[in-house]
């Protein structure tokens, strides 16, 4: 179950418009480390939409230091986040360490101080729950997207369901006080 809990993010939302700023503000979180594709734009759009662009505003205004972060090449990269005016990191290889720690680097945070935003599981949050960020799973903007990325959305699914499984159990007994169940009494 170890394995399976670095895949579980620290909070599921439906879409980037629907992480909450103040509350990750209010844990010490100061830092956004962001996915492009299917998090803040449909895949291969050139630029998020308006609302995406007044939240990202809205975060910078806030005082979050941002960075994207993606797997994507150079020139889609460069090209997304030109008219942002936010650093960016291509060709990031998540889940592996190099590139969560070069946006780190760019923060100028620790790991504590950040959080990932990003719509899959085997590379945004499993990379950064690696590193001990504080990881944010936003449901996909979309279901088209490139065959490689479709191909790990059934194993992300059993793995959500894993996830709101283990997440029941641990309101239910919350709820229970810790005593157990029922069927424990």
């Amino acid at each position: 179950m170890v394995i399976l809990e670095r895949l579980f993010p620290d909070r599921i939302v439906r879409g980037i418009l629907d992480v909450n700023l103040d509350e990750l503000w209010a844990n010490g979180i100061f830092g956004l480390i962001l996915d492009i594709d299917n998090t803040l734009a449909r895949p291969g759009a050139p630029r998020p939409d308006g609302e995406t662009v007044r939240w990202l505003m809205a975060a910078r205004e806030r005082g979050f230091l941002v960075c994207l972060l993606s797997n994507a090449g150079r020139r889609r990269v460069a090209a997304f986040s030109s008219g942002l005016g936010l650093p960016a990191i291509a060709n990031a290889k998540k889940p592996g360490r190099h590139g969560f720690l070069k946006a780190l680097r760019l923060l100028g945070l620790e790991a504590g101080q950040a959080c990932m935003i990003g719509d899959q599981l085997f590379t945004d949050v499993c990379g950064a729950k690696n590193l001990g960020i504080f990881a944010i799973y936003a449901k996909p903007i979309t279901l088209w997207e490139v065959f490689t990325v479709m191909l790990k959305r059934l194993p992300e699914a059993l793995a959500l369901k894993l996830y709101a499984h283990e997440s029941d159990q641990k309101r239910r007994a919350r709820a229970d006080g810790g005593r157990g169940g029922a069927a424990d009494r």
